[in-house]
């Protein structure tokens, strides 16, 4: 059996792994609605990649996440 932190462990292990392969930060914060409506909002960013000839190859993104996801079949 997989215990709940082995599981953990991976899931992070491999988050951590698609950050790093696009460059991305991720920041869990609040969103700025009134008090009582506000939620959590997942926001990733990742910057912008330029080559050395200082063209852009890969422009800056920034977007919230869904406020849900769920596995696919």
């Amino acid at each position: 059996m997989i215990t709940k932190a082995q599981r953990q462990e991976a899931f992070l292990k491999e988050l951590q792994a698609l950050l790093n392969k696009h460059g991305a930060e991720l920041e869990a914060t609040e969103s700025d609605e009134s008090y009582g409506m506000h939620r959590g909002v997942t926001n990733i960013s990742m910057a912008g990649v330029w080559d050395a000839d200082d063209a852009c190859v890969a422009e800056f993104v920034e977007f919230d996440l869904p406020t849900y996801m769920y596995p696919t079949c």
